[in-house]
């Protein structure tokens, strides 16, 4: 099966991964967020958002109410990653993960079925 453009996904008006998430109705999905400039405060790391609700309820405020696993450098990344993944496959009951167009990381079922609503959705307005 022929992946979809992010034109595409633009067409069935998709344009990150908390939309992509959305439309397959999943829970959550993780993403990576870069360090600020050099004036910033923001620790780079991977963050587990919720749909509609916060992962983590007394995350600092900057993380906006989602569970966050800081790294620095490269093995820092990797092994935040698997955490993060580790973490939520636990509390959410995911087994499997896949990367979206985007950047961020979704359920499989989830993305998925966000691939079918997304054709679906193309084939109507074509």
């Amino acid at each position: 099966m022929k992946r979809l453009t992010k034109a595409q996904w633009r067409g069935a008006e998709v344009y990150n991964p908390h939309n992509l998430c959305s439309l397959g109705e999943g829970k959550v999905y993780i993403s990576y967020r870069p360090r600020g400039d050099s004036r910033s405060c923001i620790v780079p790391g991977w963050m587990v958002h919720g749909i509609g609700f916060s992962t983590d309820p007394t995350a600092h405020w900057m993380d906006y109410g989602s569970k966050s696993f800081s790294s620095w450098g490269r093995e820092s990344k990797i092994a935040a990653f698997s955490d993060a993944k580790a973490w939520a496959s636990a509390k959410f009951g995911i087994k499997s993960w896949v990367r979206d167009p985007f950047g961020g990381w979704q359920n499989a079922k989830v993305f998925a079925r966000a691939v079918k609503i997304a054709r679906e959705q193309l084939e109507k307005g074509a």
